[in-house]
Order: C-alpha cells, then sequence, then structure tokens
C-alpha cells in the first residue's frame, strides 16, 4: 500500500503521516483479530498441496474429460508461426 501511496502522489499530496493512518486504520480490524488471523494460517498449513489437489480433482472428475485437452492446448501453440520462439518455448515450459 505504501509503494502505490507514493507512486500515484498520495504521499506528497497528503503528507505520510496521513497517509500512514489511513493505512492504520484499513489494517485495524484484522489487527483486532489475531485469533482470524492464526486460524487462516493453521487452515492454510493443513490444506493439500497443489499435487494432492489436482489428483483429487481428477479422480473426482472420474472418466469425463477436461474443458481444454493437454494434448491440443500442447499443440495448438506449435500451429502459429507468428508466435515469438521465447514465448512457444515459455508455453511448452508451462505444459
Amino acid at each position: 500500500m505504501q509503494n502505490y501511496a507514493t507512486a500515484f502522489g498520495l504521499v506528497l499530496e497528503l503528507g505520510q503521516d496521513t497517509v500512514q493512518a489511513i493505512m492504520a486504520d484499513a489494517l485495524a480490524p484484522v489487527r483486532q483479530q489475531p485469533e482470524f488471523l492464526v486460524e487462516s494460517a493453521e487452515a492454510a498449513w493443513a490444506a493439500p498441496g497443489w499435487h494432492e489437489a489436482a489428483v483429487e480433482y481428477h479422480h473426482e472428475r472420474g472418466k469425463r474429460v477436461a474443458v481444454v485437452e493437454i494434448e491440443r492446448a500442447w499443440q495448438e501453440p506449435k500451429r502459429h508461426d507468428s508466435v515469438a520462439a521465447a514465448t512457444l518455448q515459455a508455453a511448452e515450459y508451462l505444459v
């Protein structure tokens, strides 16, 4: 928030003390409920990782086909000669 306030000229216009007070007021509800933050953090750590979530998703989906087939997504960028090589390499890496 500080970076945005500086970038958009709020610090120059309002002054650092005023910007700091605005940010403190905005975050006051969160600071007053530390148990909520602890519960949220514990829930996040207890959640399955992306791999486990992906396995569960595919298991629950059963034999239904994905909306976009991975093979098609892999081949599609290779058909366009006008796409930059770096973009194709990045897409291939991500797939």
